[in-house]
């Protein structure tokens, strides 16, 4: 079988990954990020503004038990997540290139639609949470101005300013946000999630220690029966999986990567066990107020406060910043899969602003019933994340995280995107391997190998009358010439016998050089037998786009 072009590319992935040849992509050329850095960018893409819901649910389900239930869920998704990245190649800068070469398409195909179904869920939580920051602040402002002109939230009215109407006029304001497919201005927001984190811990933790000095704390619950909630909560929040690589791929030190990921769960779960527990004393013994449902520790506080309306503008404004972010991650999910059978689906203007009015009166469907936003975020934790999050990690931990050769279709589109890598050959011989892969055909490697064999075992023959000297201290047979003159010049009278010992010592360096080719060529022609195996993976899958990161 003749050396084709996909061949050579086996030889080239080999080489590049099984022989750590050293390689600097464009990507390595991109300044990277020191170890806080990757810590806080994992930590701020892990936590979202849903944390102002965890002092209610600690409230309900149990201080002590909900302590247990969290730390069993980080130490599980910690895991998970270290399993994604245990099973990652050098070059993989997205999970879905991980998923494609150890699983496959199929797998592939599912953590595609998981993912998109899981942005979606998000998409509507966020809709609802900017509707709840940005009612009561607004509903103060109306009547401050005038009376009668609103109602309670609780209350469903389309005859005055209500929580109905604040829906419909967000949605229509970020609908003309989400049409937009640059939103290079809106990620500027997105900078400030860690502000508006520690915003949200300063306010629990002084709501807290108010409510805990003046000795309203009695009656917290310690344990309770009500886990379902809490466990579906903390597996959203825990949870960085599609989202983690990229961050770690920017890392300065690679080798610290399962350690900033161990760090950055640790500050997670210390800002959630903060705004958890303070959160719950500061709810206890209090009611929802305003006709609020109590869903998050603002509605147990009037927007008078200015404390709290600081809080609630702030958490609007990043929502507002994320959400478009979240739906075009979503959206572009959906349309990948769609355009496999229907190609250039997201460039006609009907399927575009269809999916895109779809999400929007979706989110605005959810706000109008008034669904509690816990049970959303169990449902996104339970049924959706489960795939993300536990069943694909653990798959890939069972299968094996790493193959020499994995998915064919993933190596081919390994090697086109290192075509202008700098790679830089460490031995002259290697060169003359990686040249003879392309003029060489799959017998003429066989031939090779055979004649280098024989001539070995004549170089063994010969080893056998000469005198056996230490491999560490041979040198270049020219080296080893000179100095053979010099000491010929001094002892003329043995001349004869240092010559036969010259040949001896010649063909014991011959014998060297004959072996580190002969593993050479063992390897070119292992890669070339991966090869054939591999032909039939070849036909029968695909080319598909990368998920775009969210």
């Amino acid at each position: 079988m003749a050396t084709t072009e996909g061949s050579r590319r086996v030889i080239h992935f080999h080489n590049l990954v099984n022989h750590n040849i050293h390689y600097k992509s464009k990507h390595d050329s991109v300044k990277k990020n020191p170890s806080w850095r990757t810590w806080i960018s994992l930590a701020n893409t892990m936590m979202g503004s849903s944390i102002v819901v965890f002092p209610v649910v600690f409230n309900q389900s149990g201080i002590i038990l909900s302590v247990i239930c969290m730390i069993v869920m980080a130490v599980i998704l910690f895991k998970t997540c270290q399993w994604y990245l245990q099973s990652t190649l050098n070059y993989e800068l997205d999970l879905t290139e991980v998923i494609k070469r150890t699983l496959g398409m199929k797998w592939y195909l599912v953590y595609s639609i998981s993912n998109c179904f899981l942005l979606y869920f998000i998409s509507i939580i966020y809709f609802i949470l900017a509707c709840s920051f940005s009612y009561p602040v607004i509903k103060v402002i109306i009547d401050s101005f005038t009376s009668d002109a609103t109602v309670m939230r609780s209350q469903t009215s389309f005859d005055k300013y209500s929580y109905q109407w604040q829906g419909i006029a967000l949605v229509g304001f970020l609908f003309l946000l989400i049409c937009q497919k640059n939103l290079q201005c809106i990620l500027k927001i997105t900078q400030f999630g860690m502000l508006s984190v520690i915003i949200v811990v300063l306010f629990c933790f002084i709501k807290g220690v108010e409510n805990i000095s003046t000795g309203d704390v009695s009656d917290i619950p310690l344990f309770s029966s009500s886990v379902v909630t809490i466990i579906g909560v903390f597996f959203l929040s825990f949870q960085v999986h599609s989202l983690f690589l990229p961050i770690v791929k920017d890392n300065a030190i690679q080798k610290n990567n399962n350690r900033d990921l161990k760090v950055a769960y640790a500050i997670c779960f210390t800002v959630y066990a903060i705004i958890g527990i303070f959160g719950a004393f500061a709810v206890t013994g209090k009611d929802p107020v305003d006709g609020n449902p109590g869903s998050t520790i603002l509605e147990f506080y009037s927007s008078r406060d200015i404390f709290t309306v600081i809080v609630q503008v702030g958490l609007f404004i990043y929502v507002i910043g994320v959400y478009p972010i979240i739906v075009l991650g979503s959206r572009n999910n959906l349309f990948m899969l769609l355009e496999m059978k229907f190609p250039d689906l997201s460039k006609k203007k009907i399927p575009f602003y269809g999916i895109t009015i779809f999400y929007s009166l979706s989110s605005l469907l959810i706000q109008i019933l008034n669904i509690n936003i816990s049970i959303l975020i169990s449902i996104s934790g339970y049924f959706i994340s489960l795939f993300v999050a536990i069943i694909i990690p653990v798959l890939i931990k069972v299968r094996g995280p790493k193959t020499a050769l994995g998915n064919i279709q993933n190596m081919h589109n390994f090697v086109h995107t290192t075509e202008d890598l700098d790679i830089s050959q460490h031995d002259e011989q290697d060169n003359k391997i990686m040249t003879s892969s392309h003029d060489h055909d799959h017998e003429q490697i066989k031939q090779d190998l055979e004649n280098m064999q024989a001539s070995t075992k004549e170089d063994q023959k010969s080893k056998k009358n000469g005198e056996s000297i230490q491999s560490n201290q041979i040198g270049s047979t020219n080296s080893y010439q000179d100095n053979h003159s010099t000491q010929s010049s001094k002892k003329p009278n043995k001349g004869l016998k240092d010559k036969k010992q010259d040949q001896n010592d010649e063909k014991i360096v011959l014998h060297h050089q004959n072996s580190h080719k002969i593993k050479r060529v063992v390897k070119k022609h292992k890669a070339i037998e991966n090869q054939q195996n591999n032909n039939n993976q070849e036909e029968q899958v695909g080319s598909y786009h990368s998920s775009n990161r969210l």
